[in-house]
Formats: structure tokens, C-alpha cells, sequence
């Protein structure tokens, strides 16, 4: 019965917007968490409410266990994405272009670049 409510729920999915992360996991919790007991439909609704890079980072924990693999799944999207700040540099990072050889106004960009994350 708990599950047949939580299935018609609306949420949206989370794309993976450090900004929206705290308010998408709150969702989650009161629209799936608190009516769904069985891991496995945790982490398939977790899944089905996740878009893009987050689905990317996720959707793998299906082949565990049931218990580890919702555990997993819900452990590793606070890292990725629970600090906004932290989540913009990585972001940052995975848009960079590689760096030529000989390219000394890049190499220093990115030196300045470290240099802001280390110091934040």
C-alpha cells in the first residue's frame, strides 16, 4: 500500500545542480524515503529521479545487492554534489581543454586555478 502511494508522486529529477541538491534530496526523502521500505525500490525511484551525469553516477549500484546498493548510491551523491563550491570547481576542472605543449598563458591558468581550489 506505502508503495503504491509513493509511485504516483511527482518529483523532479535531479541533473545534477550542486544549487538544487539539498533541495531534490529532501524531496526524495519525504516523497519516496518515508513510504518506501524495500531498498531495491529506493534506489530504482533514486534512479528513475536522477537525470544526466547524477543517473551516470548511480545507476551502476542496480547490480548490487539491493541493501548496498541503495546504501551506495545514496552515500555517493552528497560527495559528489553536496558542496556546491567543491561541485562548480569539479565541474570547472571537467571543462577544461588539455593543455598544448608550449602553452605557457594556459598552464598558468590552470596553476592559478589550483592554487584558488587549494586555498578555499
Amino acid at each position: 500500500m506505502k508503495e503504491q502511494s509513493a509511485a504516483q508522486v511527482d518529483l523532479e529529477p535531479f541533473s545534477g545542480n550542486p544549487l538544487d541538491f539539498a533541495y531534490s534530496q529532501s524531496m526524495f526523502r519525504e516523497a519516496v524515503e518515508k513510504k518506501i521500505d524495500e531498498p531495491r525500490g529506493r534506489l530504482t525511484r533514486l534512479i528513475k529521479y536522477t537525470s544526466g551525469e547524477a543517473r551516470e553516477l548511480i545507476k551502476h549500484f542496480i547490480n548490487d545487492v539491493p541493501e548496498l546498493g541503495y546504501q551506495n548510491a545514496i552515500a555517493v551523491l552528497p560527495k559528489q554534489y553536496g558542496d556546491p563550491l567543491l561541485a562548480s570547481y569539479r565541474r570547472e576542472i571537467k571543462e577544461m581543454t588539455p593543455i598544448k605543449a608550449g602553452d605557457g598563458a594556459a598552464f598558468r591558468r590552470l596553476f592559478n586555478f589550483l592554487i584558488k581550489c587549494l586555498t578555499m
